[in-house]
């Protein structure tokens, strides 16, 4: 399993989005509103010819552009995920990814609000635990603890326990280590309500909150039918 995306340090606060799916409300308290971006009007600015990882894949797809994602990966207890891409410099964020799911016919990728997703065809289940009712009201030093939080939640703690799955090493808040950090913009405050939506879907109302954060939840299956998962934000 591998770990290095999730040694992080610092938590990382921006703006927040002024629309919202239909069950999730996310209401600025302060700050700037999240600029649209289309992944229709952003170019990958160099060749990609690239194997490995899928989710590190598309990181580099979506590297710099400030588009929130969620990633997901699965794997077995016998090999790793694997993926490759091949692109030219020029194209779209969009045929960028429709090129990801044609030459990787394991892994689908969709648009929520704003948010992209790249999953396996077979999403780990636990993505679509169904959250009954998520509220977190989120400031600078708090913005570590919304995760704790909704993993923490009896529906999704039950379904993990049906899945045989444990939590890994780390959950948290945004941060990523930076040999040399740049400054960041005074946070906003936020609000989320989500009410009666898959697991996924409001990890993407957290990540919509802050421009270009992306989730990624890593699952991991043992020989002996039992799993692990980490979950973590990221910046992008």
């Amino acid at each position: 399993m591998r770990q290095w995306w999730f040694v992080l340090f610092g938590l990382l606060i921006s703006f927040v989005s002024p629309s919202s799916p239909d069950g999730v409300r996310a209401t600025t308290l302060g700050g700037a509103q999240t600029p649209n971006i289309s992944i229709d009007d952003i170019s990958i600015k160099q060749d990609m010819d690239v194997s490995g990882y899928p989710a590190k894949i598309i990181e580099q797809i979506l590297s710099g552009t400030g588009v929130p994602a969620g990633l997901a990966e699965s794997e077995s207890c016998s090999s790793e995920p694997t993926a490759s891409l091949k692109v030219r410099q020029g194209v779209t964020i969009r045929e960028a990814l429709d090129n990801f799911v044609a030459q990787n016919r394991d892994y689908r990728w969709l648009l929520d609000g704003g948010v992209v997703d790249v999953i396996p065809r077979r999403a780990p289940a636990l993505l679509d635990a169904r959250v009954h009712s998520f509220q977190a009201d989120i400031k600078e030093a708090e913005m570590g603890f919304p995760l704790f939080e909704l993993m923490g939640l009896p529906e999704v703690q039950k379904r993990a326990a049906e899945l045989k799955l444990k939590s890994g090493i780390w959950q948290g808040g945004l941060g990523a280590y930076e040999e040399h950090p740049e400054p960041k913009k005074p946070p906003a405050s936020f609000h989320i309500s989500a009410k009666d939506l898959p697991l996924r879907e409001v990890l993407n109302s957290i990540v919509r909150a802050y421009p270009g954060a992306i989730w990624i939840y890593s699952e991991t299956q043992q020989c002996d039918g039992e799993g692990t998962y980490i979950l973590g934000l990221r910046p992008n």
